[in-house]
């Protein structure tokens, strides 16, 4: 996994796994800040999710890391 600082906030790297919508879920419901999501264009085996603010990427990321 990887967490990113960007300009917009942070973004947290997951492996895609199954179920797809269960971090995505997570996320809506647990963090404000969560933004958006993307699958990695390159060889769709990650989604990217992007947070405005570091407490909620690290309470991600301890949730599904």
């Amino acid at each position: 996994f990887n967490i990113i600082f960007i300009a917009m906030g942070m973004t947290v790297t997951l492996p895609v796994t199954l179920p797809l919508w269960a971090p995505l879920e997570w996320a809506k419901k647990h963090c404000p800040s969560y933004i958006t999501n993307a699958v990695h264009s390159c060889d769709n085996t990650k989604i990217d999710y992007f947070f405005a603010n570091e407490k909620d990427a690290m309470w991600f990321t301890l949730m599904w890391v």
